[in-house]
């Protein structure tokens, strides 16, 4: 936790943004959300997804835009 709460920091002195990778459960995202990480990615949302799969999702989510 400490070490995740330094990098934040760092980052942010620095006018940068920080990822927290990896995170798989609610716990782990409460904690980062608490060292005020700003983006988040990991198992928790979507497991790794093929080229394929990523073009079709992307491809489904605009043609959504689209028609709303």
């Amino acid at each position: 936790m400490a070490i995740v709460h330094a990098i934040v920091s760092l980052a942010r002195a620095l006018g940068m943004k920080t990822t927290a990778e990896g995170i798989e459960t609610e716990d782990q995202l409460e904690i980062v959300r608490a060292t005020g990480c700003d983006e988040v990615q990991g198992y928790l949302f979507s497991p790794p997804k093929s080229l394929a799969e990523i073009t079709n999702f992307l491809g489904n989510s605009r043609s959504k835009a689209a028609a709303a």
